[in-house]
């Protein structure tokens, strides 16, 4: 009996002994999982911190800058005038309430950006917009005039079969004949001078070679094909020289002008000391050359004016501040071009318009030709309003055309062009406007007038371009701008506006 109790204590006392190994090795578990569950829920909210962080930072970094774009095929047309109003013409201009705010701290406050290129009308309030829109220059101004008047008789078509052909004439081919009767042909890629192959002034993988007359000599165009260094991809390189008949002098510096990733091809155009150089590629680029200044206006020569790549054909016409440019095709590919580069009044070309949309027809080919016998007749293009002479085909039928370029035609009374609500910020005050400011401006003897609101339906106040504005109502929602043309007398020029970058800031609710 004694040693069947004493068994019994020690049996009891081994399993209380596993009873408690099990109860610590289960709070052991509880307490691992309990240190896991609080390490992933905290490594789960720092995640959750780093990304309210970091929207936080992108939110207050917001720059929208927004385009429209429409295919190159819609017409150019005049948006509708106001109800009641004749085309052209506004209700009349009241006066804007002009605003001198106290600046407040800014803090807080986030950016905003919008850029206008007029390439659509997304931008606009097409009820409230009355002036004209250019579509292939993508800008605003008056609308071109011009008057076109067929020749009668019968036209020959144009040989450019020939090596080389007049250096008055701005059509065909790539040559020029210069002083001396010495003939500069570039065909291809071979560049000759009198029937001799010329040695180029660079070497590589030439894909064409142009050549145009400029004075008593010729700028020679060279486009090659240049690796960029990265794998399967490849682009192309512009250089430009003049060539007196015994050298080659670069036009810009080391000959090279650009890097482009598409192909195309020289065209050039003007006086000795001062011309155009245009790269007619997908992408376009130009250049105008005055003595040893070069000015970069490539942004005269964008996609809807290169319709896919042209060979450019420039004629100059007019003298210092009263100069106009021509720019058409001179390859026979169905792609007419007759777009004037103008500088109204001023030293420099300030604006570009479409000007094939004025023909009374359709032409699959058109050259400009600057100043040259045509029959009895000698055209004249020193003084406004041009008068140039084209050489056109339709359907196959070549026509030769006098073409009176009268400039603009002068709304009756004043125009406007006035944007939507561009404020696309859902609860949001826009209390700030940094300010307006655009790269291709030009009044062209108007008078004009900038102005902004931040609420629908407000007062207008008004502002200047490049100057920052407080608005009266920093509570408003909206932010529109508008800019009011009162028109000149002067048929020559033409107010214009190629873009608008509208800066301001907001405030959230």
């Amino acid at each position: 009996m004694k040693h069947q109790i004493k068994d019994w204590g020690i049996k009891e006392l081994k399993e209380g002994e596993r009873l408690i190994r099990k109860l610590k090795n289960f709070f052991a578990g509880i307490g691992l999982a309990f240190t896991t569950a609080i390490f992933v829920l905290g490594f789960f909210i720092l995640i959750l911190w780093f990304f309210y962080f970091l929207r936080q930072l992108i939110e207050n970094r917001i720059d929208s800058n927004v385009t429209f774009s429409l295919s190159l095929t819609k017409k150019l047309e005049s948006p509708a005038p106001a109800a009641g109003l004749p085309p052209g013409q506004s209700a009349a201009m009241e006066s804007p309430v002009s605003v001198s705010s106290t600046p407040q701290p800014d803090d807080g406050l986030i950016y905003a950006g919008y850029t206008d290129l007029f390439s659509g009308v997304g931008g606009l309030s097409q009820s409230e917009t009355t002036m004209y829109r250019d579509d292939v220059a993508t800008a605003m101004m008056f609308p071109p005039s011009l008057e076109w008047s067929e020749k009668s008789g019968s036209v020959a078509a144009l040989d450019f079969s020939s090596a080389c052909l007049p250096a008055q004439a701005g059509i065909g081919g790539s040559t020029g004949l210069t002083t001396g009767n010495s003939c500069l042909s570039a065909k291809g890629t071979v560049l000759t001078l009198n029937g001799s192959p010329l040695k180029l002034p660079i070497a590589g993988d030439v894909r064409n070679i142009t050549a145009d007359a400029i004075g008593n000599g010729w700028a020679v165009g060279i486009v090659l094909k240049e690796s960029s260094g990265l794998p399967a991809q490849a682009g192309y390189a512009g250089y430009a020289y003049r060539f007196d008949g015994k050298n080659f002098t670069p036009i810009f510096p080391g000959g090279k002008a650009f890097d482009s990733q598409y192909e195309g091809q020289w065209g050039f155009g003007g006086t000795a000391d001062d011309f155009l150089a245009v790269y007619g590629a997908y992408q376009g680029k130009g250049y105008r050359v005055r003595g040893n200044n070069i000015s970069d206006i490539s942004q005269f020569f964008d996609v809807r004016v290169m319709l896919g790549g042209i060979r450019p054909g420039i004629v100059k016409v007019g003298n210092g501040n009263h100069t106009t440019w021509y720019l058409f095709n001179k390859d026979r590919n169905n792609r007419a071009v007759f777009v004037k580069l103008f500088q109204n009044g001023t030293a420099d070309i300030a604006g570009e318009a479409d000007i094939s949309g004025t023909a009374p027809v359709s032409f699959s080919y058109l050259v400009v030709i600057k100043s040259y016998e045509v029959g009895l007749r000698k055209i004249g293009v020193d003084s406004f309003p041009f008068l140039l002479s084209v050489y056109v085909e339709k359907a196959g039928s070549p026509q030769n055309w006098d073409v009176t370029d009268n400039g603009f035609k002068i709304p009756s009374g004043p125009v406007s062009v006035t944007s939507i609500n561009l404020n696309n910020y859902a609860n949001t005050e826009v209390p700030y406007l940094i300010g307006l400011t655009s790269k291709d401006f030009s009044a062209g003897n108007a008078d004009i007038s900038f102005e902004t609101r931040n609420t629908d339906n407000g007062k207008w106040e008004a502002v200047s371009l490049g100057t920052s504005h407080w608005f009266s109502d920093p509570h408003g929602a909206a932010l529109e701008w508008r800019m009011r043309v009162k028109p000149g007398n002067n048929p020559e020029f033409t107010p214009y506006l190629g873009s608008l970058l509208v800066e301001y800031k907001v405030k959230r609710l």
